[in-house]
């Protein structure tokens, strides 16, 4: 459940990708997370070209279709379960995951 989650970037995210659709997206302030949004609600994978941080930009192009393989390229150990997670680990991948905000939008995601 997103409500859960207290960061209002994060908690529209997970609104977006959890069936809300990228309208929710257009709340997002966070410019590198708002094209992974747009990236996952149907924007495909031409999106994380957007995204300055290369960790978040792998992540979007393993969840838009490249793949768990590039889950690998992912330095912070969060972000990377969360790729797992969502690139056919599973929900027990969210475990991993330390920051509460995102295993909820981890388990939101991969119910």
């Amino acid at each position: 459940d997103c409500g859960f989650i207290q960061n209002p970037d994060r908690q529209a995210y997970c609104r977006a990708i959890s069936g809300g659709g990228s309208s929710h997206c257009g709340f997002i302030r966070d410019g590198d997370m708002q094209a992974r949004c747009r990236a996952e609600t149907g924007g495909g994978s031409g999106q994380c070209g957007f995204i300055q941080n290369p960790d978040k930009q792998a992540y979007c192009r393993a969840t838009t279709g490249g793949g768990s393989g590039q889950c690998g390229f992912i330095r912070d150990s969060d972000l990377q379960a969360m790729c797992r997670a969502e690139t056919g680990g599973g929900s027990g991948q969210c475990g991993f995951i330390r920051d509460r905000d995102m295993q909820a939008a981890c388990r939101a995601k991969t119910r």
